[in-house]
């Protein structure tokens, strides 16, 4: 069985070297999006751990704030701004977007806060 799957492997080189081209290209494909993925979630959790926020609060079925959308009212800042214990409510707006940058579309991440409130750690400790 072996000497034969050889046999018809060396016999058509062209489509064997095709298929292994495929196969690596495919590979090399997945390794890409696979850095392009932890590179966007380590820098996601690096965002969230250098800020001094001791609660996050979105809307309901909002569980993630890169992927999804969490926008609430003034309304519910200023109640939350009001409950014992709260010393700052600061709203941050995150958009993935895109945007024409030499003719052509190019994808941007952008993040808007208030600069007024303290929202990250400036320590360099």
């Amino acid at each position: 069985m072996n000497q034969y799957a050889f046999r018809i492997l060396i016999g058509q080189p062209l489509r064997l070297a095709l298929t292994v081209f495929g196969t690596a290209l495919c590979i090399v494909l997945m390794l890409f999006l696979l850095s392009i993925y932890q590179g966007v979630k380590e820098g996601s959790v690096e965002y969230i751990q250098k800020n001094e926020a001791d609660l996050w609060i979105l809307q309901r079925n909002a569980w993630n704030i890169l992927r999804g959308s969490s926008i609430l009212s003034m309304g519910h800042g200023k109640f939350i701004e009001e409950l014992p214990g709260v010393e700052t409510v600061a709203p941050v707006l995150l958009i993935l977007s895109g945007i024409k940058h030499n003719g052509k579309i190019t994808t941007v991440f952008l993040t808007g806060f208030d600069p007024e409130k303290k929202l990250c750690n400036t320590n360099s400790g």
